[in-house]
C-alpha cells in the first residue's frame, strides 16, 4: 500500500507538471493529462501485473469473446491480469475518461462466457464512468473445458470480483488522484447471479447493484434447462424436436388470444403469465398430426416442461417458463450451451458424462450441493449489504425462457420470510410451516425489504432482453441510447436510489419499431415495482407510459405454486451458504 502511495503521488506530481503540455486531441489539458496513463503501466498492486496502458485518442472498435465496442472519444485503456487465487488469472480492463463522473462501474457477461463486454464498457466510458470488466479468469464461449481446472472455476464461481475491484480501485485511484465517490456492478443472467453473489459474499464492493434475470439457484437453473431439452431430445442433440418451433409460436398465439384480456386490457401483451389458464388440450390434433395442432407427445411434452422438474414421486424440484413464452424457447441449450458438459466436468468429473443419464431422484441433490458453494447465490441474507447502505435493483422478464421468471419473485418472498423468521428461535420449523397464503399476504403489503431490494418484473421480455413489448431501459448489452435518465434508465434509477435515496417506483421501458432505434418509439410502458402492475386509465393511447398508473395487483397471482414454495424452502434453508471467499 506505501508503495501505491508513492506512485499516486508521482503521477499526481507528473500531472501538474503537464498542465500545458498536448493532451489527447480535444480534450483540455487540465482534465486529462494523457502521459499520465502511460505512467500506470509502473503502478504496483498485490498479486496484480498492469500488462497495458495507454492513451486511446478515438475512434476505436475493440473486440473480444465478451463482444465489440465502439468508442469515438478519448480515454486512458489500462490492462491488467490478477490473480485471485495463487493460480488463478483474470484479465481485467479499466477505462479512464477524462469527464470522469466520479463513478465506477463494474459490469459482467452471462453464461458461461469468458470475455470482457467491450460493448457496455464503451457505451458508459463514454458517459463518464471509469469503467471495468474481466473475463472471470478464462477465455471463451460455451465450451466448458475450461472447468476442468479447479483455480479457473473459483475464478469464474465467485473469485475473480474482489481481485478485479481492489485492482481497478487503485487503477481509478491513482490516475484521478482520488478513489471513486461511488461504485456499481451490473449483470444479467450469469451475470445477474454474479451480481446477487457479490452482494451475498462480498457486500463491502458496491453501493448499487443491478441484478438481472439472475440464475441465483444455478444448479437447479441448469437442471430446468437440461429437464426441458431432454423431453425435446431424449437422446441425442441430432434428435428431431419434439415440438418444432413453428408449433411453439402458435402455442403462443393461442396463449395470447386466451389470455390477452385477463389484465383489464387488451393490447397484444399479458400483464402477468400467472394469470393465464390457457387449456393446452384445445389445441388437439383432431387425427393424427398437422401444422397447427399438436399431437398427444406433444401435448404430454409440453405439459411436462410448463410441470418443471420434478422427482418420480411427483415432488417438484423447481420452477419453469410460463405460458405465452415458448416463441422464445431454445430447447437445445443443454447441449449447445455447454451446459450438460458442464455438469460431467464439475460434479461428475467424466469429461464423457451423458447428461441425459442425470436421474432427477437421486442426482438432483449431488449436483446442487457440489455447484451450490462453487457459485450458487441462493441465501437471502443480505443484512451486511443492507447495513452498508447497498441497494439491489433487479429485474427479470415474464417471458424468459432459460431462467423461470418466478425465480424472481421467489426470490423476493425469500427476502421477506428471512426477515420475519431471522430472530425465530427455531427457524427451519418456522420455515417448514410457511403456507402459500401467508407468503402472498405478505407480498401484498409494503416490506421493509425494499429499503434496499426492488423488483421490477417485466411483461413480455425474454430473457434479458427482446420479446414483444416495451423491453430497453437502459440495461446490460439493451440500452436504449435515448433514454438515459432516472424515469427510463434502470442504471439511473439506481444511481438516484443510492445518491439521492429516492427508490424507485417505477422505470418507462421503450420498444422501438422492429426493434430499431432509428426508426421511432413504437410503445412505452411503465415498469412497477413488484409486485405493482401497470394499469391502463381508461383513457388515452394505450402505447403511451403516462396513461398507465402503478396499482396493486390481483391477489391471487402472488399465491406461490407447489414449485415455488420448493424453491422459497430452499433459498432460506440455504440462509447461511454465502460460500468460500478469495484469499488474495
Amino acid at each position: 500500500m506505501k508503495a501505491l502511495k508513492i506512485k499516486a503521488l508521482k503521477i499526481k506530481a507528473w500531472k501538474i507538471s503537464l498542465l500545458c503540455a498536448t493532451a489527447v486531441v480535444g480534450v483540455a489539458p487540465s482534465a486529462w493529462a494523457g502521459t499520465a496513463c502511460d505512467a500506470l503501466a509502473g503502478l504496483s498492486i498485490p498479486n496484480t501485473n498492469i500488462t497495458g496502458a495507454g492513451n486511446v485518442a478515438g475512434p476505436i472498435s475493440v473486440s473480444g469473446a465478451g463482444g465489440q465496442g465502439k468508442v469515438s472519444m478519448p480515454f486512458c485503456r489500462i490492462e491488467g491480469v490478477t490473480h485471485p487465487t495463487p493460480r488463478s488469472t483474470v484479465k481485467f480492463e479499466v477505462w479512464l475518461p477524462p469527464n470522469w463522473n466520479t463513478r465506477m462501474k463494474t459490469t459482467t457477461t452471462g453464461g458461461f462466457l469468458g470475455g470482457i463486454p467491450y460493448a457496455r464498457l464503451a457505451e458508459d466510458v463514454a458517459l463518464g464512468y471509469a469503467v471495468v470488466g474481466s473475463n472471470l479468469g478464462h477465455d471463451g464461449g460455451a465450451d466448458p473445458r475450461w472447468d476442468t481446472d479447479p483455480d479457473a472455476l473459483a475464478a469464474y464461481g465467485y473469485a475473480a470480483h474482489p481481485s478485479v475491484n481492489k485492482a481497478a480501485r487503485a487503477v481509478i485511484a491513482a490516475f484521478y488522484d482520488k478513489p471513486p465517490a461511488y461504485s456499481y456492478f451490473e449483470g444479467c443472467s450469469g451475470g445477474g447471479r454474479q451480481a446477487l453473489m457479490v452482494a451475498q459474499r462480498y457486500p463491502e464492493l458496491f453501493d448499487g447493484i443491478l441484478a438481472g434475470a439472475p440464475s441465483y439457484a444455478y444448479p437447479d437453473a441448469i437442471m430446468q434447462i437440461l429437464w426441458q431439452q431432454r423431453i425435446h431430445k431424449p437422446k441425442s442433440a441430432a434428435d428431431a424436436p419434439l415440438i418444432p418451433a413453428s408449433k411453439l409460436k402458435m402455442v403462443s398465439a393461442s396463449v395470447l388470444a386466451a389470455c390477452d384480456a385477463k389484465d383489464g386490457l387488451k393490447d397484444s401483451l399479458v400483464g402477468d403469465p400467472r394469470a393465464c389458464d390457457r387449456d393446452m388440450k384445445a389445441l388437439r390434433c383432431k387425427a393424427g398430426d398437422g401444422p397447427d395442432c399438436l399431437n398427444d407427445a406433444q401435448l404430454a411434452g409440453l405439459a411436462e416442461i410448463y410441470r418443471g422438474p420434478h422427482r418420480s414421486t411427483g415432488e417438484p424440484l423447481f420452477s419453469a417458463p410460463l405460458p405465452g413464452s415458448e416463441y422464445l424457447w431454445n430447447l437445445a441449450t443443454g447441449d449447445s450451451g455447454g451446459y450438460g458438459a458442464f455438469f460431467g466436468d464439475v460434479v461428475f468429473e467424466d469429461v464423457k458424462w451423458d447428461w441425459r443419464t442425470l436421474d432427477f431422484d437421486t442426482g438432483y441433490d449431488t449436483v446442487r450441493n457440489k455447484i451450490n458453494p462453487l457459485m450458487g447465490a441462493p441465501s437471502p441474507d443480505l443484512s451486511a449489504f443492507k447495513a452498508r447502505g447497498g441497494k439491489l435493483l433487479q429485474y427479470h422478464g415474464w417471458h424468459d425462457s432459460l431462467v423461470a421468471p418466478s425465480a424472481s419473485p421467489n426470490y423476493y418472498n425469500s427476502l421477506i420470510a428471512f426477515e420475519k423468521l431471522k430472530g425465530s428461535n427455531n427457524i427451519d420449523d418456522a420455515i417448514a410451516k410457511l403456507t402459500p397464503q401467508q407468503i402472498a399476504a405478505d407480498a401484498a403489503k409494503p416490506q421493509p425489504v425494499q429499503d434496499y431490494f426492488r423488483l421490477f418484473m417485466v411483461p413480455g421480455m425474454g430473457h434479458c432482453s427482446g420479446g414483444v413489448a416495451p423491453n430497453r431501459f437502459d440495461h446490460g448489452a439493451n440500452a436504449a441510447p435515448s433514454k438515459r435518465d432516472a424515469e427510463h434508465s434502470a442504471v439511473m434509477a439506481l444511481e438516484r436510489w443510492v445518491e439521492q435515496g429516492i427508490a424507485p417506483e417505477r422505470i418507462v421501458a421503450t420498444q422501438y419499431v422492429d426493434n430499431d432505434v432509428s426508426k421511432g418509439i413504437a410503445r412505452e410502458r411503465p415498469l412497477c415495482v413488484y409486485p405493482k402492475v401497470a394499469r391502463y386509465s381508461g383513457k388515452g393511447d394505450i402505447d403511451a407510459a403516462a396513461n398507465f398508473a402503478c396499482a396493486a395487483p390481483d391477489a391471487k397471482n402472488l399465491v406461490p405454486t407447489p414449485a415455488d414454495m420448493v424453491q422459497v424452502r430452499s433459498t432460506l434453508k440455504l440462509r447461511e451458504m454465502l460460500g468460500p471467499k478469495a484469499e488474495n
